[in-house]
C-alpha cells in the first residue's frame, strides 16, 4: 500500500513537474494583444527595425529637451505594449526616447523568450547609437524588462541605468510562487538580473514601489544590494506595481537622475 501511495506521489508530482515546464513560457511572457486604433494613431512616431528576420514595433518620441545631448530607450513589463509608455516618455529630460514591443506582443513578429529579448536589445541599442553616435544613452527598464535593461547595461557601454520594480531572477519568483516545488534548473528563462547588475558600470538608479505585489520587496533589494556602480535608491511611497507611473514622484525622481 505504501508502495502504491509513493507511486502516485511520484506520478503526480512528475506530471506536476512537466505541466509546469511547459507551461511556463505563458506564465513569463504574459504577451500584449494588438491595439490597431492606437497605433494608427502613432504612426507619426513609429520606429520599427528589424532584428534577426523579425520586424520589432517600435516607437520614437521627442524628450521634454530638445537641446539635451541624452537619449532613452524603455523596456517594458511582462504584460506590457510599451506604446502606451510614449506619453512619459515625452516627459523625461532627454531628447528622445525609444521603446519596442518584444517579439509576440503587439505586431512583433517571432517567438518571446531570453535569448531573443536580449538579441534584439543589442540590436534596439546598435541601431540608436547608430543614428545618434554622439548622446548619452539613458536605458530604463521596469520589472522584467529591468532584467532586460540590466543584461544590455552589462554588455553595452551607457551613460545611466534606471531600474523600475526590478526583479531578482526568474528563479526566485518561481521558489517563491511555487513554494520551492518547482526546480531553478527547470526554469528555461532565468532573467538573472542580480549576476547581470555585478557587470555594470554606470550609475544606476533603482525605484521601488512601496506597495509592490508583483515584485517582493526583498528581491529588488536583492538586485540593488549586488550592483556594484554608483547607485541610488529611491521608494514611491503608496505606489503599487502597475500604478507606479501615476505617481509625479516617480518621473520626477527619473528627471533628477537624468540631469544630474
Amino acid at each position: 500500500m505504501i508502495i502504491g501511495i509513493l507511486t502516485t506521489f511520484v506520478v503526480v508530482y512528475i506530471s506536476y513537474l512537466l505541466l509546469l515546464f511547459f507551461a511556463q513560457d505563458k506564465l513569463i511572457f504574459l504577451g500584449a494583444k494588438p491595439n490597431h486604433l492606437l497605433y494608427n494613431k502613432l504612426e507619426h512616431c513609429s520606429e520599427d527595425i528589424p532584428s534577426d528576420n523579425n520586424i520589432l514595433q517600435g516607437w520614437k518620441v521627442n524628450g521634454s529637451k530638445p537641446d539635451s545631448d541624452s537619449i532613452a530607450i524603455y523596456f517594458g513589463g511582462n504584460a506590457e505594449d510599451t506604446s502606451g509608455m510614449l506619453s512619459i516618455l515625452s516627459q523625461l529630460n532627454v531628447k528622445q526616447a525609444y521603446t519596442y514591443n518584444y517579439r509576440g506582443y503587439g505586431l512583433s513578429e517571432g517567438i518571446t523568450s531570453e535569448r531573443n529579448i536580449c538579441s534584439d536589445a543589442v540590436t534596439i541599442y546598435n541601431h540608436v547609437m547608430n543614428h545618434s553616435p554622439n548622446t548619452r544613452l539613458i536605458i530604463i527598464g521596469q520589472s522584467l524588462g529591468s532584467a532586460v535593461a540590466g543584461y544590455l547595461a552589462s554588455k553595452k557601454t551607457i551613460d545611466k541605468l534606471i531600474l523600475l520594480s526590478p526583479l531578482s531572477s526568474i528563479s526566485d519568483i518561481a521558489r517563491l510562487r511555487f513554494k520551492n516545488t518547482f526546480p531553478c534548473t527547470l526554469v528555461k528563462h532565468k532573467f538573472e538580473l542580480i549576476e547581470h547588475v555585478r557587470n555594470v558600470t554606470a550609475k544606476t538608479l533603482v525605484i521601488i514601489a512601496q506597495k509592490d505585489s508583483i515584485i517582493p520587496y526583498d528581491h529588488s533589494m536583492k538586485t540593488y544590494k549586488n550592483i556594484t556602480s554608483q547607485k541610488q535608491l529611491t521608494e514611491i511611497a503608496g505606489a503599487d506595481h502597475n500604478d507606479i507611473f501615476t505617481f509625479c514622484n516617480t518621473t520626477k525622481r527619473i528627471n533628477q537622475f537624468i540631469s544630474v
